[in-house]
């Protein structure tokens, strides 16, 4: 179980979601986790992380004071429920490409259930293999929303050139809300290695 906000060490999101072995993760603690010791990087499969048991208000991840991506998927059989994941400004002085959650190479079987990503510079959600595309994908009942100025892009899906699109397969996305200020236009684009998902403002 979650039984603090603090960014690392025993009883901490990072320690559990990072553990080995099959895990549940619970929560006895409502709040907002500041992320200050870089991604979190999941790397051992059969993950579900329960944040609808988090007390109060939920669970919230907050990722200003870092440049880099807030949750890295590298494995199968992950799922995560009812997580609030901004990432904010970071401290770099040149463009910030950190994503609130980049699911990597190799990854599938992965359910992203009611939560909701914002403030990125770079893309709020991205499904990107550079060595094995990820497969089985499925973001469903959240909000992606409000992408900051310099990347204002809510949703990527791709790979490096020598992989199509078409490799990417079972990526569905179902009853998702698409929201920022910067665009009054929606747009779905397959394009030569990559789906792009700039989309949709109220």
């Amino acid at each position: 179980d979650v039984t603090n906000l603090d960014d690392a060490g025993p009883v901490s999101l990072r320690s559990c979601l990072t553990a080995l072995g099959p895990r549940m993760v619970f929560f006895r603690v409502g709040g907002t986790i500041r992320q200050t010791s870089g991604p979190i990087r999941i790397i051992e499969p059969f993950l579900t992380v329960a944040g609808q048991t988090a007390p109060g208000g939920g669970i919230q991840l907050n990722g200003k004071d870092i440049s880099e991506d807030m949750i890295n998927i590298y494995t199968h059989d992950v799922v995560f429920r009812y997580i609030r994941i901004r990432k904010g400004k970071g401290p770099a002085t040149g463009p910030d490409e950190g994503h609130p959650v980049f699911i990597a190479q190799g990854a599938f079987n992965v359910v992203l259930d009611h939560v909701s990503l914002a403030w990125t510079e770079d893309e709020n959600f991205t499904v990107f293999g550079n060595g094995g595309p990820p497969r089985s994908i499925t973001l469903q009942w959240s909000i992606i929303a409000e992408p900051l100025a310099q990347h204002p892009t809510n949703a990527l899906v791709g790979a490096h050139e020598g992989t199509t699109a078409n490799d990417i397969t079972n990526a569905p996305y179902y009853f998702i809300l698409l929201l920022f200020l910067n665009s009054i236009s929606s747009l779905f684009t397959i394009m030569p290695y990559f789906l792009s998902i700039p989309i949709i403002t109220p």
